[in-house]
């Protein structure tokens, strides 16, 4: 597990970057893996990023999820999780 600066859609943004042999447990929302990360910018610890965006930032525009991901950023905040295979 971590932390790089990767560009995605134009953005330079800081992802937490994990294989299948780091540390996950289940979400309890989905079932999928769940990452943790002191820096993760997520409300619901117990729930995996997917989760937590979809219920927490459900009702912002495009322009809105942007500028929110450029603050986390800009506070240090991951926005980003990646899973690469080994």
């Amino acid at each position: 597990m971590e932390v790089e600066r990767i560009n995605l859609n134009g953005l330079n943004l800081r992802a937490l970057i994990v294989n299948e042999n780091d540390p996950s447990r289940t979400c309890e929302n989905c079932g999928n893996q769940c990452y943790d990360h002191p820096l993760l910018a997520k409300e619901d610890e117990d729930w995996c990023i997917n989760c937590n965006d979809t219920i927490h930032r459900a009702n912002m525009t495009n322009n809105e999820l942007g500028l929110w991901t450029l603050l986390m950023d800009s506070k240090g905040y991951i926005t980003v999780v990646v899973t690469e295979k080994k």
